[in-house]
């Protein structure tokens, strides 16, 4: 065959082809085909949920969300369908993204099939991601005039080499280093774009960033400009103390942004604005502004209590009152009182709420709480808030109504910038508990405890004794966040740990010759790391693993009476959610051989029959999904409970649960509401398939609703 008619048989074939393709998008145009798949092929190093993300093109919901769509479209969602002319901004964004990664010679393809008849399409790209390029050098430009004193301090913002490179990385170091530089006086400086020197032959790419120092700024002076109905009650020097950044001091963003944090704490101001006036430097010197809005110096407001304090969910109401700048410094006194009905859900008992406030019903749970505080934001003319407060709590539950009264002493210390600890308090508290059992739970303790031994506890006539107790805690809160978000986080960890040592002060106070009533000496200690492993590689999607311990060990004086508001409990809606609050505590049997007519029942209770165990294990496996728009859902797994002792710890005692549940992230917390089902129970030795033979699912179903995620 000549040359020619090869030629011209092969334009003809090249433009059937293209005539075919065009048909078909041409015909996709026409018809609407829902996009019901979304497929990566050869991504073997970046996550098709993350591809999936980047991407135009979306995959349409499933058939519940676009049931729901049909009554509601803030809740449901509408169908989606294929766009043969999105295919190219999604080619150009997987590029992109490769090359963010270090993939510069990736190269992408595609297909998709159209079925006629379900009138659905499916959409597939084909990635050859290539080499991964690594970093070999990464450095700044324009740092000669930078001080010798802050010269040691560069290699924490630099990269080391071999790692693979990132756009993510590099923001990483040169974000931080700007602030840095504008922390140390360099408020006007500035990072151009960094620029990627690709070898493609070698693997590796060099790094280098321009920067702009310009002038090193001292701060010149503070001005003051106050406004609103309270300005005349607050001083131009207290807000400058609260401030605490002097005239001579080198600029820091970090600073000034501290400084606007200390006055919003004091809740003198309705807003607030610290600001470097840079209209007004000359030379190398720069005023600082505060402009604040002063409310009125008292305010009382009533308040809807929603939150899941000791794992259960509570709701109620309260008052608050507040005096602002109260004996100047900025002082804060407050009044409030609340109270609060817990796990309603349960026990039904929006009808007794008259009752729940004289505490004379028997089937409410709940508390009431009074308190009055001073807050003062500087305390030793050091960047410490101290806090003393005088409370009263009585607090009802199936076994016992407890009463506690005490005062607390707190500070909080500002800490700096770049330490490992976040959050740092310490306290002291004294406190006393009045416990008073309740009769109907002891009798039907003693029935079902007493069955098998043939004895009517009716019949016998046991003291049931108020019990008092006594505390004097000395104690610390200590915390670490180092996650990605506060509110959602997908990456990073967060520890949080309390000690607190009981009555060391009043046996000191004895051996010097007082005479202070205590009945025990004990440590307590409760630590929870909480890690977010970034799997899905989303800021969407999260999974969490918790882990939580908590030991007290009485080590001096009467070791079995320690209080029970310190010992350990686990279950709820932010423990083991196949279990209501309060359920797992140490299984041990009431010894009736030990009780006669002559001893005081509660006495006994409160030293042999576990309200509460010595030694907590609990963890939790979570991951949490957002839907669309406002609307998540999460899947968990949870494990835990409570011993007398780390001694008596077994594996085979970890009571498990898991279940799913749905979140809506609200602008101010998400709401949840968990399903809970026991997947073993130690106390049975039976699993979940056993657990639920004969019963209907509302047996079985543990219902939690909660505010904030569980951990």
């Amino acid at each position: 065959m000549p040359k020619k008619y090869l030629f011209v048989a092969l334009v003809i074939l090249l433009l059937l082809s293209f005539s075919s393709s065009t048909y078909a998008q041409n015909e996709a145009e026409r018809i609407q085909y829902e996009l019901t798949s979304i497929e990566f092929e050869g991504n073997n190093s970046i996550p098709s949920s993350a591809l999936a993300d980047v991407i135009v093109s979306k995959q349409t919901p499933n058939w519940f969300f676009k049931f729901l769509n049909k009554f509601s479209e803030s809740i449901g969602r509408k169908p989606l369908y294929f766009d043969s002319t999105k295919i190219s901004d999604d080619l150009a964004s997987l590029k992109s993204y490769y090359r963010d990664n270090g993939f510069f010679n990736a190269w992408f393809s595609y297909n998709f099939k159209l079925d006629k008849d379900k009138k659905n399409a499916e959409l597939t790209y084909k990635i050859n991601e290539g080499t991964r390029f690594l970093i070999r050098s990464f450095g700044y430009n324009g740092l000669d005039s930078l001080p010798k004193e802050l010269i040691p301090k560069i290699k924490d913002y630099t990269i080391d080499s071999a790692n693979y490179y990132s756009k993510t990385l590099v923001e990483q170091n040169t974000i931080p280093f700007l602030s840095f530089l504008r922390d140390n006086g360099f408020m006007l400086c500035s990072i151009a774009r960094p620029v990627v020197n690709i070898f493609p032959d070698s693997g590796y790419v060099d790094i280098r960033a321009d920067i702009a120092l310009g002038r090193r700024y001292i701060i010149d002076s503070i001005r003051v400009e106050k406004s609103g109905v309270g300005r005349q009650k607050v001083k131009d020097d207290l807000i400058k103390k609260i401030v605490s950044i002097s005239p001579g001091q080198f600029y820091s963003a970090d600073e000034k942004q501290r400084a606007q944090v200390r006055l919003y704490r004091t809740n003198l101001f309705s807003s607030v604005l610290v600001s470097a006036i840079t209209s007004d430097t000359s030379g190398d010197r720069v005023p600082l502004n505060i402009t604040a809005d002063i409310g009125s110096m008292n305010e009382l407001s009533p308040e809807i209590i929603i939150n899941n304090s000791n794992s259960t969910f509570n709701l109620g109401l309260g008052a608050n009152y507040q005096k602002r700048n109260f004996l100047g410094e900025a002082r804060t006194f407050t009044l409030s009182g609340n109270f609060a009905i817990q796990d309603f859900f349960k026990q039904g008992v929006i009808p007794h709420i008259p009752n729940f406030l004289l505490l004379g019903d028997t089937t409410v749970f709940g508390y009431l709480d009074l308190r009055a505080s001073v807050e003062q934001p500087y305390v030793f003319n050091h960047r410490i808030t101290g806090r003393l407060e005088t409370y009263w709590n009585e607090n009802k539950q199936k076994d016992n109504k407890t009463v506690t009264y005490g005062s607390k002493l707190s500070f909080d210390f500002e800490l700096p910038k770049f330490v490992y600890i976040n959050s740092l308090q310490i306290y002291y508290s004294v406190e006393r508990s009045v416990y008073d059992f309740q009769i109907d739970y002891v009798k039907r303790l003693l029935r079902d405890k007493f069955a098998g031994q043939k004895v009517n506890p009716d019949t016998i006539n046991f003291k049931l004794d108020t019990k008092r107790q006594f505390s004097s805690l000395l104690g610390a809160d200590i915390g670490a966040n180092k996650t990605n978000n506060l509110l959602f986080p997908t990456a990073g960890y967060n520890i949080s740990l309390t000690l607190e040592e009981a009555n060391l002060i009043p046996a000191i106070l004895n051996f010097l010759g007082t005479n202070l009533s205590y009945i025990s000496q004990f440590y307590r200690m409760q630590s929870t790391f909480i890690y977010y492993p970034n799997i899905y590689n989303s800021t969407t999607s999260a999974v969490g693993i918790k882990l939580k311990t908590g030991y007290l060990q009485a080590y001096a004086g009467d070791k079995s009476e320690v209080p029970l508001n310190k010992r350990f409990m686990a279950g709820g809606s932010n423990s083991v959610r196949g279990w209501r609050a309060r359920e797992l505590v140490p299984n041990r049997s009431l010894n009736f051989s030990l009780l006669s007519s002559s001893v005081d029942l509660a006495d006994y209770l409160l030293r042999d029959y576990p309200i509460g165990g010595r030694f907590l294990l609990e963890g939790s496996f979570e991951t949490r999904n957002r839907l669309f728009g406002q609307f998540g859902a999460a899947v968990f797994l949870d494990y835990g409970n409570t011993w007398e002792s780390y001694k008596d710890f077994s594996f085979n005692q970890l009571a498990v649960a898991f279940g799913f549940g749905f979140r809506y992230y609200s602008p101010f917390a998400p709401i949840r509401i968990d399903f809970g089902f026991k997947g073993y129970d130690p106390a049975s030795k039976e699993n979940f398939f056993k657990i639920i033979k004969g019963k209907t699912l509302l047996d079985i179903i543990t219902l939690h609703l909660g505010i904030g995620e569980a951990f």
